[in-house]
């Protein structure tokens, strides 16, 4: 009878190792994200609507290397390509094939601890004077020149842009996905995308959370007009459509966005 106990705990005791051995070998599912890979983009407005969108290329750190910008026919018309050392941004290169074809190119330097000190830009091989970045701490602001300012929040997500008489107050609700919540989006990018993209709409795009409103105030003439932005989520949690309204002008822009997922 004893003999029997002891094999019955022998085989359970085989059983649970067994198991145990079975539970370690189950592969992990690996971590994802979602990155876009196009966004279009529809302005409605008083005189008609204005098709275009943006691609995206990312390389195996998920870092964005190519951002390509595509008429209504789906025409590449620019494409601006990044480069990275140890993991910093260090080269933009944007060139536009609209008319005579240019190129523009952003050198970034950063200081030891990588922060963002300097941007030195060229244009068709022409260098310009090296702009200097002032960075300050306790307010996380980044200060380009005179012409260009923008705010992160604590969590690196964009709250505030100026350029020229432009004066951007963005409002988010953390606690939903913005397009770009799996990106890094370092302050050497959003340097180059404040001071080269004209389109204040598609400069609050590149944002980690999600954007509800924004003002746009005109510090010539001191116009203010507040936007309203509405978002749609996919079954990932993702924003798939978001609308830009502005009541007083009359205009409505729809971007939708596709997605790719990747390992993170």
């Amino acid at each position: 009878m004893k003999t029997i106990k002891l094999l019955t705990l022998l085989f359970s005791i085989i059983f649970v190792v067994s198991c145990s051995k079975d539970d370690d070998n189950t592969p992990q599912q690996p971590e994802v994200g979602y990155f876009p890979v196009k966004i279009n983009r529809i302005y409605y407005g008083e005189n008609g609507s204005i098709t275009y969108s943006y691609s995206l290329d990312y390389n195996a750190d998920n870092q964005i290397t190519k951002i390509s910008f595509l008429n209504s026919d789906d025409v590449i018309v620019s494409e601006t390509n990044y480069e990275y050392e140890n993991q910093l941004l260090k080269k933009a290169i944007s060139i536009s094939y609209s008319g005579n074809q240019f190129e523009t190119v952003y050198d970034m330097n950063h200081s030891s601890e990588d922060i963002l000190t300097s941007i030195a830009l060229s244009f068709s091989g022409v260098p310009y004077p090296v702009f200097p970045v002032l960075y300050d701490e306790s307010t996380n602001t980044y200060s380009i020149s005179d012409a260009w300012e923008f705010i992160l929040s604590n969590d690196n997500a964009l709250k505030y842009f100026s350029k020229n008489q432009w004066v951007v107050d963005i409002t988010v609700d953390p606690n939903k996905s913005g397009i770009f919540k799996y990106v890094n989006l370092q302050p050497a990018f959003l340097s180059q995308q404040v001071i080269e993209n004209n389109v204040i709409t598609d400069i609050c795009l590149f944002n980690p959370v999600e954007v509800t409103s924004y003002t746009i105030k005109d510090i010539n003439n001191g116009d203010l007009r507040n936007i309203i932005v509405s978002s749609s989520f996919n079954t990932n949690g993702m924003p798939e459509a978001i609308n830009h309204s502005n009541t007083i002008d009359s205009w409505v822009i729809q971007y939708t966005i596709e997605y790719e997922e990747r390992e993170l």
